[in-house]
């Protein structure tokens, strides 16, 4: 591999997961998004790179796969070359944890650190600690794994900026818990992500199996968006639909997200469901594109996660004016305010009588009114991120 002589400072975006696959999570919409916005703007005074690490190698390699957002999609993962570049870092430069990767940090501890000896700032986003706040909802030896990841960018990082305050928070609750070299003090921000599908083919009929079936206008769509994990909710709110269902009620409930952990037995219950492409509808691993034609046909968002970094499907139903179903929790407050229904549903029998009254609030237009949830487009959202960066100066709406 060659060795890129860098002139002047950069702004280097670590995409180490997505260099392997597009997971299709909210993380990879954030990295996605992130991505596009800085390499569109041409009225940038510094460069941008995305770059990547393995964990069998020392050292950052470079990639161009990522300058154009609509190919990612078609891109046939893995993307890398023997003949990637080796990233020459110089003082000055900003190496940018954007992407998750909870394996490659460890191995590349020694080099970060080398690096940032030399001048280079090291900046990393923490989009949650839930495995370590609720290890419970997550496979054995994650727990473990996150903090491995966590400790070492807390020994080689110079500020953490978090998707959301309440995230912040706990960082900051958990840095204070973990002896780190008193000498360094280690900045956390928060930051604001994105709501807009701007970057994605809008109000354009895409072919997804079973789509027409959500356009029946007697009926209410329910819809939720995130992995299938215990930690979002999903045996819940399917167990409160059921419910309804046996009482004769016609709802359309929809899920969006591909299979996560722990969840064997709720997966054999969607491909078995008696109501499937009925009244219940299961779309795994769906385009960006997909995902926006998705949400055009929705009535209702239903947010019943446990924990969550931010919660972005929250902010791009209210970017199309859909009404929010929240599980009462502090980050879901920060994001929605009080312009979304909010449940503290305990089991499916409360959960399915919330719902009841949210379609009585619905029908009689008494609901939250989500349009005033306090959003920004992803560009704003990058904007946002380069002037946590110190690079403000050189940002400009496109």
């Amino acid at each position: 591999m060659n060795i890129i002589d860098t002139q002047q400072s950069k702004l280097y975006l670590d995409v180490s997961e997505l260099i392997h696959r597009d997971a299709k999570s909210g993380i990879q919409r954030v990295v996605k998004n992130i991505l596009f916005e800085l390499s569109q703007n041409k009225n940038l005074k510094y460069s941008v790179d995305t770059i990547y690490a393995l964990k069998n190698k020392t050292g950052y390699f470079k990639t161009n796969y990522f300058q154009n957002y609509s190919v990612i999609d078609s891109i046939n993962y893995p993307i890398i070359s023997d003949e990637d570049n080796l990233v020459d870092f110089q003082p000055g430069d900003v190496f940018f944890g954007l992407d998750f990767q909870p394996e490659v940090i460890p191995f590349q501890k020694k080099y970060l650190q080398e690096i940032q000896r030399r001048g280079v700032r090291v900046v990393f986003v923490i989009y949650d600690i839930l495995s370590i706040t609720m290890p419970q909802f997550f496979p054995d030896g994650a727990k473990e794994n996150f903090e491995k990841w966590l400790t070492t960018v807390l020994e080689v990082a110079d500020e953490i900026i978090c998707i959301s305050e309440d995230v912040a928070k706990e960082c900051t609750e958990w840095i204070k818990s973990y002896r780190i070299d008193a000498s360094r003090e280690i900045i956390v921000h928060s930051w604001n992500l994105g709501s807009d599908f701007s970057n994605h083919k809008q109000n354009v009929s895409l072919c997804i199996k079973n789509i027409e079936k959500l356009e029946c206008k007697n009926r209410i769509n329910f819809l939720s968006v995130g992995t299938i994990e215990p930690r979002k909710g999903h045996a819940q709110i399917l167990d409160a639909f059921e419910t309804l269902w046996e009482k004769g009620f016609e709802y359309n409930l929809i899920f969006v997200g591909k299979v996560g952990w722990n969840t064997g037995n709720l997966i054999d219950r969607f491909k078995s469901h008696q109501h499937k492409n009925i009244y219940f509808f299961w779309f795994e691993s769906l385009s960006d594109e997909h995902l926006y034609e998705i949400y055009s046909k929705a009535n209702c968002l239903i947010a019943a996660s446990y924990g969550e970094g931010y919660g972005l499907p929250i902010i791009e139903a209210a970017n199309r004016g859909i009404p929010i179903i929240c599980r009462d929790i502090p980050v879901f407050r920060e994001v929605a305010g009080k312009f979304a229904f909010y449940t503290n549903a305990t089991d499916e029998k409360i959960f399915a009588e919330d719902i009841q009254t949210w379609v009585k609030l619905f029908k009689s237009n008494h609901l939250p009114d989500t349009s005033k949830i306090e959003l920004i487009t992803w560009n704003e959202s990058a904007n946002l991120l380069t002037a946590k960066l110190n690079f403000a100066s050189g940002v400009v709406d496109n």
